[in-house]
């Protein structure tokens, strides 16, 4: 048998809701569920690990919500931290990395564009279209 044991101090109870929304927080910002979120395409031989990714995210979305009521019963209240800005990157989150990606993606563009443009001098109306979007391309990686 289990002795009983003492009610926590109130000291005592803010540490053990600092600690719970800590893991509140991880579990609440998952990281997998940011990959699902972010996933796009997604390759059939590559359809397993995304269901295995969704049931993860799926069990952090319930421990989120057990240690949510877990805190409020400790007359808590659950808090979030802002997002761990690695882990932004990682989810494709960080407006920065986007940009890169972005502006890296537009200059692939820019070249092959520019690559064809040359075939394209005996339509001239042709010709002015593919040249607009070199141009268009060029000018908004240049602001990234």
């Amino acid at each position: 048998m289990t002795p009983p044991t003492a009610s926590p101090s109130s000291s005592q109870r803010e540490r053990i809701v600092e600690i719970l929304n800590r893991a509140f927080a991880r579990r609440y910002h998952s990281l997998a569920r940011y990959m699902v979120d972010a996933a796009g395409f997604v390759s059939e031989e590559e359809r397993p690990l995304l269901r295995r990714i969704e049931e993860i995210a799926a069990w952090d979305a319930e421990q989120a919500e057990t240690l949510s009521e877990t805190i409020e019963s400790l007359e808590g209240i659950p808090q979030v931290d802002l997002l761990d800005p690695e882990a932004a990157e990682l989810n494709y989150l960080s407006v920065r990395h986007l940009a890169g990606v972005l502006r890296r993606t537009l200059e692939g563009e820019s070249q092959a564009c520019r690559e064809s443009l040359p075939e394209t001098r005996s339509i001239p109306a042709a010709h002015r279209a593919l040249s607009q979007v070199c141009e268009s391309l060029e000018r908004h990686a240049a602001v990234l």
